[in-house]
C-alpha cells in the first residue's frame, strides 16, 4: 500500500517533544491503554485483540518514551504514538481539514508540487514544504522512513507558508492533477493559521 499523507491540527507540539526519552513508565501505560481501547472499538465483539499487534505497538511507544536519549534518526512509526499523545495531552487534535478530503500518495505528490512552486515562494516556505515531504523529527536530525513518516510546522511557519502559497499564481501549478492538492493545502493552512495551531503531518 502506498504511503498517504494526512494533516492534523494540534494546539502545541511541546508536550509531545518533551515525551521523547522522558523515561515516563506511567505515560507508556497511558498510551498503551488508549491504543488497546482503540483496538477494542475496531474489533468485532467476538474477536480477540491480536497480542502481536499490541506488542509491536508497545515497541513503538517504548522506543520513543523509554529511549535513553533522543535518537538522531527517529522512526517514522512514531507518528502513531504522537497522535495518541496529542489526545492524552488534550491538544485538540483535529483532522477534519480540506486537505484530508483527498487521498494523496505522499512521496510523488509532494515532490511534484515542490518542483513546480519552489522558485515562486519564500525560502522559509520552501523549507516548510521540505519538512512536509521528507519529515521533521521531534528532537533528532532526520526521520527513518520505515514505511511511515511524520513532520510538523509551528504556528509561525504555518502562517508564513499560508501567506506564501495563498499569493501564488495558480498558473504556476501546471499539472492539473495538483490543482486540488494546492487548493486543499492552502485552505487547510488558513484554518490552522487562524487557530494559531501546529500542523502535524502523518503519512503511512
Amino acid at each position: 500500500m502506498s504511503t498517504r499523507t494526512r494533516f492534523v491540527s494540534i494546539t502545541s507540539i511541546d508536550p509531545i517533544r518533551e515525551a521523547v526519552a522522558s523515561n515516563d513508565d506511567a505515560l507508556v501505560d497511558i498510551v498503551m491503554n488508549r491504543y488497546t481501547n482503540q483496538l477494542r472499538k475496531e474489533y468485532d465483539d467476538e474477536e480477540e485483540i491480536d497480542n502481536d499487534e499490541l506488542e509491536e505497538f508497545r515497541e513503538y511507544v517504548e522506543s520513543m518514551i523509554l529511549c535513553p536519549s533522543p535518537p538522531k534518526k527517529e522512526p517514522g512509526c512514531w507518528n502513531y504514538v504522537i497522535e495518541l499523545l496529542a489526545k492524552h495531552f488534550k491538544l485538540k487534535p483535529d483532522d477534519k481539514l480540506p486537505f484530508n478530503e483527498e487521498d494523496w500518495k505522499h512521496y510523488p505528490v509532494w515532490e511534484s508540487y515542490r518542483t513546480l512552486v519552489a522558485a515562486h515562494i519564500t525560502p522559509e516556505s520552501d523549507k516548510s514544504l521540505k519538512y512536509m515531504e521528507n519529515g521533521r523529527p521531534l528532537k533528532g536530525s532526520r526521520i527513518d522512513h520505515d514505511g511511515c513518516v511524520f513532520g510538523w510546522l509551528a504556528p509561525n511557519e504555518v502562517k508564513e507558508l499560508y501567506r506564501s502559497l495563498s499569493r501564488l499564481d495558480e498558473a504556476v501549478v501546471t499539472d492539473e492533477d495538483l490543482l486540488d492538492f494546492h487548493d486543499g493545502l492552502v485552505k487547510s493552512l488558513k484554518i490552522i493559521s487562524d487557530r494559531n495551531s501546529v500542523l502535524f503531518m502523518a503519512a503511512h
